[in-house]
């Protein structure tokens, strides 16, 4: 997939989600988060792991949303909830449904207090975000592989 076409699903997807879902900087970094995870927007099933989709969200990341943040959203789980077709079981429709898939990122970023940041263009700040909250500190990535994956997939 081109960085173009996911970045307009993103933007519509958040768009018509609740209205505080959208910033250009969430675009960014969830550009930034499906450029590194999916290798270059290649994967929707991880190389012998188990995350799934371009952001390649876990399955246990995706229970934990809906367990201890979601249970006590009910409009956030609804937004999410809908678009989820009735085909496929949670975890399936990260893979499966690209819309899903931008909503449940999206809440896992803004579940936690902190704010995006103010300059939607700051990748650097940007990374730092993607690795405090979407790989965590005791995962491999680093603030450099997403830098990188930014500029030669989104920007390249």
């Amino acid at each position: 997939m081109r960085s173009d076409q996911l970045r307009r699903l993103i933007r519509e997807t958040l768009k018509s989600s609740p209205p505080n879902l959208y910033s250009l900087a969430a675009e960014n970094l969830l550009l930034g988060t499906a450029a590194h995870e999916s290798g270059g927007f290649q994967y929707l099933y991880q190389v012998n792991g188990p995350a799934l989709g371009f952001f390649q969200m876990e399955p246990a990341t995706l229970d934990d949303l809906y367990t201890h943040y979601l249970a006590y959203k009910p409009e956030l789980r609804h937004a999410l909830e809908i678009l989820r077709p009735r085909a496929l079981k949670r975890p399936e429709a990260l893979s499966g449904c690209l819309a899903y898939s931008i909503v449940a990122a999206r809440l896992h970023y803004y579940r936690f207090p902190e704010p995006m940041p103010e300059n939607a263009h700051d990748i650097e700040q940007l990374a730092a975000l993607y690795k405090r909250r979407w790989n965590t500190t005791a995962g491999k990535a680093t603030e450099t592989d997403f830098i990188d994956a930014y500029a030669r997939y989104v920007k390249g």
